[in-house]
């Protein structure tokens, strides 16, 4: 078969737990790593496309040209009804492709947050693994609207958009189902001075995580176990 294609838009950002559920599903990733020049492939080579985090604002293609090019590939992945899963600013940038704004949030978000399925959510194909309160990672200072067309999967108290299905099987995240205790520790290592903006230390967040992560992981595995499924499923 072919691959799932991760697009790294920062040398920090990876799959993480998504690649480890992804090989045991069977399905092979090729990763991208745009910030260093590298080129996306055609689409016709991938059976899967994921976008993932980053600390730019969606907006910002002087400073990072690679973006443009990859909310194209987004928009050209959703015509042909590839899979495709954005994660953080991947998710951000799907909703860009798709005509929608990305915006400051109400407030930044670093930390476990509850997530609240709507009714759509509830009955989506990869995101009725969760349940109400269930709590997710997230660590950003922007937020998408959701695309015209789109149904709204998930919410959260203070910032209102937090999961979307585009089309069939296109789905836009807020929320980090992918992160592991190693690379979070990579993410407060290259990022020291949090405080400023999130009003939280490194430590507070390391807590958190030892508290928090081992839930969170059972239902980010069904999430990405769902999304292999879907991938691996006839189109």
């Amino acid at each position: 078969m072919k691959p799932a294609l991760a697009i790294e838009n920062e040398d920090i950002a990876d799959l993480a737990l998504a690649e480890e559920v992804f090989a045991a599903e069977g399905i092979p990733v090729e990763h991208v790593r745009l910030w260093k020049g590298e080129d996306l492939p055609p689409l016709q080579d991938a059976d899967a496309v994921v976008s993932l985090g980053g600390d730019m604002n969606a907006d910002d293609v002087e400073t990072y040209p690679y973006l443009a090019e990859e909310r194209d590939y987004l928009a050209e992945a959703v015509r042909r009804d590839v899979p495709v899963l954005g994660i953080c600013l991947g998710g951000q940038l799907l909703a860009r492709a798709l005509g929608a704004p990305v915006t400051r949030s109400p407030q930044p978000e670093l930390g476990f947050v509850p997530i609240r399925p709507t009714e759509a959510g509830r009955a989506d194909p990869l995101l009725s693994c969760l349940r109400d309160g269930d709590r997710m990672f997230q660590w950003h200072v922007d937020t998408f609207e959701v695309p015209a067309g789109a149904a709204l999967l998930a919410t959260g108290d203070a910032v209102p958009n937090q999961a979307y299905r585009a089309g069939r099987r296109a789905w836009g995240l807020q929320f980090h189902p992918e992160v592991t205790t190693q690379e979070l520790e990579g993410w407060l290592e290259a990022v020291p001075d949090i405080e400023r903006t999130y009003g939280r230390t490194a430590d507070d967040i390391r807590a958190e995580i030892a508290e928090r992560l081992p839930a969170t992981h059972e239902r980010s595995r069904q999430l990405f176990r769902r999304f292999a499924a879907l991938v691996l499923a006839p189109g």
